[in-house]
């Protein structure tokens, strides 16, 4: 006898039912981006635990030593047996500066053998090295979309690891911070060819704690990077006489830019030398101190955001004293970070008398159609068709 038209055998049932719950537990990892989101629901049932284990192993975090050896020995055990959990990892995240160069160099280049699918490698605040990134490209050059790190400081080599990272040619997302304080020649970086990245659209050179090596701005030169639209450059003690090596930056990427973020307190004339290469910047983020004239009457005529770190009241003011006509300009905001920080819900109860500057001159800004933004994005006056950016 056939079964009757619209019956769905129960295994066939059974496995619906586990992919449907397994969207579910995705679709709460996605939005969270941490695996622990989901450990609370592994523990209701056995069929919840069944359908979304593997999300466990998607985004993989270490803050110590004795983690990452625990992960390897997890890694190898389960192999010994036929399971691969490192599979399923997309995401792997070091972010303490107390784990050291030895234990790093040790289990780190064994766990990534068993990480075949990483999208995503952050160890922004560790000095990486050739030991490391060589593995990394074996296993994840061609998979990898995010990658950020500070390259080591300690090999004498800076050739070799720029070579490591341009192996990645289907980088999206690259962050790349040195520390070299020493001689360019010491580290050869003349010998590294250009990155050769053709999905690449955002890109961050930082040089955070000693003034960069020429060659190491150079170097952006001899990259092909098509896709780039959003660059940020964090140099906070490069010298007056160093900023001359950012132009040919700009004369080679600024027509392709959309966004730019520049921490250089030695470029007070950056804007009057380059913006006039950046005819369609949308969005500028200024983290150095700067005169907001010399900002604003150079400013691109597509700009529609300004994010600035200093004075946000006397930007505005000047932006209104200098009644620009030919402007697309609708957001200005406020960016910098601190205990603080200016939120138009609390504001007035911390600084009423600047407070009350700051709501007549958004005020005034509404009458141009441009919106004076707190740190978090908010506005306290409307005006039409806001449309507020985080990216």
């Amino acid at each position: 006898m056939s079964p009757p038209s619209g019956f769905m055998a129960p295994f066939t049932g059974r496995r619906m039912l586990d992919e449907l719950w397994r969207l579910v537990f995705e679709e709460l990892l996605v939005e969270s981006g941490d695996s622990a989101t989901v450990v609370p629901l592994l523990q209701v049932c056995k069929a919840w635990k069944a359908c979304g284990s593997s999300l466990l192993y998607r985004h993989v975090q270490f803050s110590g030593t004795a983690q990452l050896k625990a992960f390897y020995e997890h890694l190898f055990f389960h192999a010994n047996d036929g399971r691969y959990p490192g599979l399923y990892s997309q995401t792997l995240t070091i972010h303490t500066p107390a784990v050291g160069f030895l234990e790093l160099s040790h289990h780190v280049p064994r766990i990534l053998g068993y990480l075949h699918n990483l999208r995503a490698f952050h160890a922004p605040d560790i000095d990486i090295c050739s030991t490391i990134l060589e593995p990394l490209a074996v296993v994840a050059q061609r998979t990898l979309h995010e990658l950020s790190l500070t390259l080591c400081s300690s090999e004498s080599d800076g050739a070799i690891n720029l070579a490591i990272v341009s192996r990645f040619t289907g980088l999206k997302n690259l962050k790349v911070t040195v520390n070299w304080g020493a001689d360019s020649t010491i580290f050869a970086i003349g010998r590294a060819i250009g990155f050769r990245m053709p999905f690449l659209t955002a890109l961050c050179w930082s040089s955070p704690r000693v003034a960069p090596v020429h060659e190491f701005i150079v170097f952006l030169t001899r990259c092909d990077l098509p896709a780039l639209t959003n660059l940020e450059l964090d140099f906070p003690f490069l010298t007056t006489e160093g900023t001359a090596s950012l132009q040919p930056v700009f004369k080679k990427f600024g027509p392709q830019l959309r966004h730019l973020s520049y921490n250089v307190p030695g470029a007070a004339r950056l804007p009057q030398t380059v913006f006039a290469l950046l005819p369609n910047l949308q969005r500028l983020e200024v983290h150095a101190s700067a005169a907001a004239l010399d900002i604003i009457r150079v400013l691109p005529d597509m700009t529609e955001e300004v994010r600035v770190a200093f004075d946000l009241l006397q930007f505005a003011q000047d932006w209104l004293l200098e009644n620009p006509s030919d402007t697309c300009l609708r957001r200005i905001r406020l960016t910098a970070n601190s205990p603080q920080r200016f939120d138009w819900r609390t504001f007035g109860l911390l600084r009423p008398i600047f407070a009350g500057e700051l709501l007549t001159v958004s005020f005034q800004l509404a009458g141009r159609g441009v919106h004076l933004l707190d740190g978090s994005g908010n506005t306290v006056v409307m005006v039409s068709s806001p449309v507020v950016s985080d990216v």
